[in-house]
């Protein structure tokens, strides 16, 4: 039977004694420690910062963006998001750049979030009527009509898409 060292495995114990985990133990201490910068270091400015996730974010959308009639649902869906946190980022951050250049990259921005929350809306009321019974025609008659809008929705979005596959980034 093991050991107990106050309510603990002494394998536990073993284990948090052991030079590995002292090792993560004590580089968790020195990375939550902080450091006075160099004298001569040039701060990096915040927009610099920005620019690679900025940058990241923007082509995974566009990717998807241009691959948009062979996504599924939830791929549209996840498109969906990176679109949104794409245009949250900006919007949050619009004040450390050229308000104009802002303003151009947002507006295909929005209008292609818009048609995918559009999109998202029709597809979670097809998703919550296919469980309806046979004997429900007006379920049924909504769930036709939906159809028919989510294959239009995918349709009309080829501007939106392409406007935003067009879009210049302004962070560089």
């Amino acid at each position: 039977m093991p050991k107990r060292a106050r309510g603990v495995d002494a394998s536990s114990t073993e284990l948090l004694r052991s030079t590995a985990a002292q090792t993560l133990l004590l580089g968790l201490i020195e990375a939550s420690v902080e450091r006075e910068p160099p004298v001569d270091a040039v701060p990096t400015p915040v927009a610099d910062l920005l620019a690679r996730p900025l940058t990241r974010w923007h082509k995974q959308a566009v990717a998807d963006a241009k691959r948009f009639a062979d996504l599924d649902d939830t791929q549209r869906h996840r498109l969906r998001k990176r679109v949104k946190r794409l245009r949250y980022a900006v919007e949050f951050s619009a004040g450390l750049f050229e308000r104009k250049a802002v303003r151009r990259y947002l507006k295909p921005l929005r209008a292609l979030q818009e048609r995918l929350g559009a999109l998202s809306d029709v597809i979670v009321a097809i998703d919550a009527l296919r469980g309806t019974s046979e004997r429900d025609t007006q379920a049924w008659f909504a769930l036709g009509w939906l159809s028919a809008r989510r294959a239009v929705l995918i349709e009309q979005a080829g501007d939106e898409l392409k406007a935003f596959a067009k879009a210049k980034v302004f962070w560089r």
